[in-house]
């Protein structure tokens, strides 16, 4: 039985070895910051969620902000709740598929603005039908097959965040340099943090910050750029 893997997968994976432990030794082989990145973030992206939809532009940019903010919100609070405690196992499938559906709320969430703001109305019909159909299939594969292997996941979610490619231009303009920017540095922490966790690597200190964390914090660092660059689209 490996004993590093079991510490740095924690409960984000099957732990079916671990399982075989009794579950005070399995609660120690827990990375001690499992979770703890997502529940700071919850508490700081809570507020400033709520001042975003007070402060974006009544229309399409308050509509834009609260979608937006929702799905920021939602994905790092049930992280926070999926992955700090010890779940038993049944429970722990159940918030498995609630969080990895979050992970595709965030990635249409994160569109949303964009699609009704920044691009033509052409063009934001046919963005937000790619976001939330994708979002839509990966959502059902979240919850048909939690089990999915972890480079399918990256993949999918490296695809579905990157497709706003053909609308660059429309989005640089909208945005400006400092704007796409910011979304380009955001989507290329979300995209290394993926690899992260594919690779399951690097992996610093497996009994307190493994590599499962090191995702977590590009994900946190991502969100902050992403959140700079929609308050300067909906409200500045």
């Amino acid at each position: 039985m490996d004993v590093d893997r079991l510490t740095t997968e924690g409960s984000a994976d099957g732990l079916t070895a671990l399982e075989e432990l009794p579950v005070v030794r399995a609660k120690r082989l827990k990375p001690l910051l499992r979770g703890i990145p997502d529940v700071l973030a919850t508490l700081v992206a809570t507020p400033a969620a709520a001042l975003l939809i007070a402060a974006a532009a009544p229309g399409r940019p308050e509509l834009g902000a609260t979608i937006y903010g929702i799905s920021v919100v939602l994905l790092f609070a049930v992280s926070g709740t999926y992955h700090t405690p010890w779940w038993p196992k049944s429970i722990r499938l159940i918030w498995r598929r609630v969080d990895h559906s979050t992970i595709y709320i965030l990635i249409a969430g994160s569109y949303t603005p964009m699609a009704l703001v920044a691009v033509s109305a052409e063009s934001r019909d046919v963005l937000l039908w790619i976001a939330w159909g994708g979002a839509a299939i990966g959502i059902l594969k979240s919850l048909l097959w939690p089990s999915s292997p972890r480079w399918l996941n990256t993949v999918v979610y490296i695809a579905l965040g990157w497709a706003v490619v053909p609308f660059i231009g429309e989005v640089w303009t909208g945005l400006g340099n400092v704007g796409l920017a910011l979304i380009l540095g955001g989507g290329l922490l979300y995209t290394l943090g993926a690899v992260i966790y594919t690779r399951r690597w690097p992996n610093p200190w497996p009994q307190v910050l493994g590599y499962h964390e090191v995702f977590h914090l590009f994900v946190v660092g991502a969100a902050a750029l992403h959140f700079v660059a929609m308050w300067r689209l909906l409200v500045v």
